[in-house]
This record gives structure tokens, sequence and C-alpha cells, in this order.
């Protein structure tokens, strides 16, 4: 006898809306924590291409100053169009058309000014966290090259000028500020170079 065996069609079962729910809720955590890693990494890669563009300005600083016949140009003059003229600009700034007014990676706005024998470079609209980070990138990475490049550093509330949360020279490097130095809101950070002329 022959017997004959039935097989049953098998029930395709999607998830159910539980299972939906937990696998797009890990997809979510996971997405997430790029998201935030991701949005970290750019953050830090601006402060460092500011903190590098403000050094190669600082090193080139003497021998533009010097063809520019600096000495000459009184108090108070914007020298960025020298720089930028002299030096280019540095990867991830910009300019405006005539030069005058640089905008840093991190979208601050930046320029720098000539007063005898030094130049301040003023980077204005820093939050707190691109304060702190810019400001100790960059005496970190002057005083690991034992480079003299910049002299000091004071940081202004608001505007250039405004209330000093900060003044610092170069013997005291690197450095971290503060959230009192560097306040929360709009920060204008001023880098002091001095040069000589020839």
């Amino acid at each position: 006898m022959l017997t004959i065996i039935r097989f049953l069609p098998f029930s395709v079962r999607g998830f159910s809306l539980i299972e939906a729910t937990i696998v797009l809720a890990l997809v979510g955590v996971v997405l997430g924590v790029i998201w935030g890693t991701a949005s970290t990494i750019s953050k830090q890669q601006k402060i460092n291409q500011t903190a590098e563009g403000l050094i190669v300005f600082a090193t080139s600083l003497q021998n533009v100053m010097s063809l520019t016949a600096g000495a000459q140009m009184g108090c108070c003059p914007n020298i960025t169009p020298v720089l930028v003229a002299s030096l280019g600009i540095p990867a991830g700034w910009s300019a405006n058309a005539a030069n005058t007014q640089l905008r840093t990676p991190t979208g601050s706005t930046a320029g720098g000014a000539s007063f005898g024998n030094r130049m301040d470079f003023v980077i204005d609209n820093l939050n707190q966290e691109q304060c702190i980070k810019l400001i100790s990138a960059v005496t970190c990475s002057t005083k690991t090259s034992g480079s003299k490049m910049f002299s000091g550093i004071t940081v202004y509330t608001n505007s250039y000028g405004g209330p000093v949360t900060l003044s610092s020279n170069s013997s005291t490097w690197p450095i971290i500020p503060t959230t009192s130095q560097c306040v929360s809101g709009v920060n204008t950070v001023n880098f002091i170079t001095l040069y000589i002329f020839n």
C-alpha cells in the first residue's frame, strides 16, 4: 500500500509590529552613534584647519612684513590683503572679494592688523567650544614645536575691545581655557605675533 504524504504549504510570516519596532530602534541607535561621531570629527577637523591656518600666517609673517616694509605702515592698518597676496588662503579658509576679511573653517570671521612691532590676528564669533579648542590647539602646537610664532592671546567677550576674559603670554603655554575664560555666547580671540623689521 502506498502512502501519500501531503506537505502542507509553509505559511510565510513577516515581522510582527514588536519585532519591527525593535529592529528599527536598533538601526536608529546605530545611525545616531555614527552621526554623532561624524559630527565630532568634522568639528575637530575645522578647529584643526583654523589652527593650521593661523600657524601658517604667523610663521610666514616675518618675511611678509619685511617684504612690504611693514614698519612704514603706521598704526592699525588691515594687513589681511597683504597676508593673502603673499601667502594665499589656507586650506578650508575663504576670503571676501577684496581680501580684507577671511572666513575660517569654523565659520568665524578673521583678519590681521599691524601695530608697530606686532600683528594682532583676530578671530570673531567663536562659540565657547570653538574658543576652548582653538586656543588649546594653537598653544599646544606652538609649545611642542618650540616656535615663538605667537607671543600672547587675549580673549574678549562679544567683540574686539570688549571685556577681557583671558590674557596669556606664551611662557604660560600650553593652556586649556576654562568656561569662564571662553564664555557661552560669542568670544573674540586675539592672537598676538611679534615681528622684527629688517
